[in-house]
């Protein structure tokens, strides 16, 4: 599937409700109208999911659709983004997201990509939901197994409170190695001890 299926499949979603409706029931859920506008808008279809990911079908359930932007380079002024995945996030289980591709960690993740480059925190949302009312600052995590590779690089990070800021910092810690034995043939100081 590539970038422009990804914008045809999006632009689809923008249609599958009527626009008013959906803006009606994202305001209402706290997000800003103007979130809603412009290249990125949120989207609406019905849905089937298979573990992580998901596919557009006329008698699954309903989710929102939020494009997960990719720039083409690393120059920051450069306009030309291309979609990289298409998250899913149903209206009634909002934990619950999945992706079109497997590819998005995170939405906003160029804003993680940002708060390396420049230093400054990066706000951590516990939703996407909540990401599209803080008018996309930040990012909402996708698959927390690709967090710790991506926002160890980070001078801090802020969760939403006291025990959102526990659960990021331990998923942030990365797991226990065991270290092997490192040895040398035929040295007396290198050999296991039985």
């Amino acid at each position: 599937m590539t970038p422009d299926d990804l914008a045809t499949e999006m632009d689809a979603a923008c249609l599958g409700l009527p626009v008013v409706d959906a803006r009606i029931a994202l305001v209402r859920r706290g997000v800003p109208l103007e979130t809603l506008r412009g290249p990125w808008a949120v989207g609406y279809t019905r849905i089937e999911t298979d573990g992580n990911t998901y596919q557009p079908c006329p008698s699954g359930r309903p989710a929102f659709i939020i494009p997960e932007p990719i720039r083409a380079n690393d120059d920051w002024a450069d306009p030309d983004w291309q979609i990289l995945d298409l998250v899913a996030v149903t209206p009634t289980a909002p934990a619950e997201i999945y992706t079109r591709r497997g590819l998005a960690w995170a939405l906003g993740a160029y804003n993680a990509r940002y708060a390396v480059y420049s230093g400054e925190p990066l706000t951590v949302h516990r939703t996407p939901f909540a990401w599209l009312r803080a008018n996309r600052q930040g990012i909402a995590i996708v698959d927390a197994s690709e967090m710790s590779l991506h926002l160890s690089w980070c001078s801090a990070v802020i969760g939403a409170d006291v025990m959102h800021a526990r659960q990021l910092r331990s998923q942030l810690l990365p797991p226990e190695i065991p270290v092997p034995q490192v040895l040398v043939p035929n040295h007396p100081e290198m050999h296991a001890h039985a």
